[in-house]
């Protein structure tokens, strides 16, 4: 049987590709094929959620029941450290394994990564952001997806596909290009369509959400960039936040102080960063091409990025540390009792 890894990245269409996996898994399984979209069991970086037992039972079960692949969907696979992926591939030492994983212009991945950080409790401002993914000069994997790259080739496993976010949304789409890259079985008879999850929240709601969370992250002595740091440091995510439905709560029911935040987000923005990044970026693209050419199945032109995307955003310099003293003691009295009236998911 073959075992299929797809790890990611974030911010490639994940949810969505899992959202088809589901709403279609009988058409799967009339083709022998199943899918597992985002197994706790599989999280190898957290000891208290891991389970071989229970990862190694459901390719057991996939077999049994004669399946010629299983698909494990987890995009956080892709953010684990080498010797953690070579667990996982080590477990299936009898089938063939296989790594899928897709990448996305940094055009496009970073505000969304950022916003996404934001969503799960992280505090840094999008300039500060970009300031540290630049003086960290390729250790955080948000701008070294060789990295990533080199993870999934030195797993052990038989096979590595890289898919090309911005290529498939230019051209066949990003489902047909996993079920070629994974050569599913006559993927150009299939419905492609697929439909939207995890659509980035309002940006104005990510920036007054992420001032919440660090005046949260102050008050309670926590980590104010703890996904960007787990990332970094290829650990469990230690904790994480979700104000975002607060913050619609206070919108509504605290408009003043509403207001003075907004005002102070709008006093110095960033309005071009790509324009702010291009060396950067410009270095990270040239050693990506180099490293995903083997593996990738899409190119446009012999190239990974033949497309990026372009969306004028203005993102505000504002962080935590800029915010008076005395209102960031409103914000933190006035989310705490948010919290008691409005659940958090």
């Amino acid at each position: 049987m073959k075992i299929i890894l797809h790890i990611g990245m974030q911010k490639t269409g994940t949810t969505s590709l899992q959202g088809w996996f589901s709403d279609n898994s009988e058409l799967m399984e009339r083709s022998c094929w199943r899918c597992i979209n985002t197994p706790l069991q599989i999280v190898r970086i957290n000891e208290q959620v891991y389970d071989s037992d229970w990862v190694v039972d459901q390719a057991n079960k996939a077999q049994a029941d004669g399946m010629d692949a299983l698909i494990f969907s987890a995009e956080g696979i892709s953010t684990y450290s080498a010797d953690h992926i070579a667990d996982i591939v080590q477990l299936f030492p009898d089938d063939q394994v296989e790594i899928v994983l897709c990448l996305r212009h940094w055009s496009g991945f970073l505000p969304s990564r950022w916003s996404q950080c934001c969503f799960w409790g992280d505090t840094q401002s999008f300039p500060k952001y970009l300031s540290e993914l630049e003086r960290l000069d390729g250790s955080h994997m948000d701008a070294n997806y060789v990295k990533v790259i080199n993870r999934a080739v030195y797993s052990g496993a038989d096979r590595l596909s890289i898919i090309s976010y911005n290529n498939a949304l230019e051209g066949e789409g990003l489902l047909l290009a996993f079920l070629r890259a994974t050569q599913f079985p006559k993927p150009d008879l299939i419905e492609t369509r697929l439909n939207r999850y995890n659509q980035r929240q309002g940006l104005e709601l990510i920036e007054i959400a992420r001032l919440f969370s660090g005046v949260r992250s102050e008050n309670e002595g926590r980590s104010k960039n703890a996904m960007f740091d787990s990332h970094l440091t290829e650990t469990a995510l230690s904790a994480s936040f979700h104000h975002v439905r607060h913050v619609r709560h206070l919108l509504k029911t605290k408009p003043e102080l509403m207001r003075d935040i907004e005002a102070l987000l709008a006093v110095q923005r960033m309005p071009d960063w790509q324009s702010h990044m291009a060396d950067s970026i410009a270095k990270w693209e040239s050693r990506t091409e180099a490293a995903a050419a083997p593996y990738l199945i899409n190119p446009v032109d012999g190239k990974l990025f033949n497309q990026v995307e372009q969306k004028e955003q203005s993102f505000s310099y504002l962080d935590i540390d800029d915010l008076p003293t005395t209102l960031k003691r409103t914000m933190y009295e006035t989310l705490m009792n948010a919290m008691e009236k409005v659940p958090s998911q």
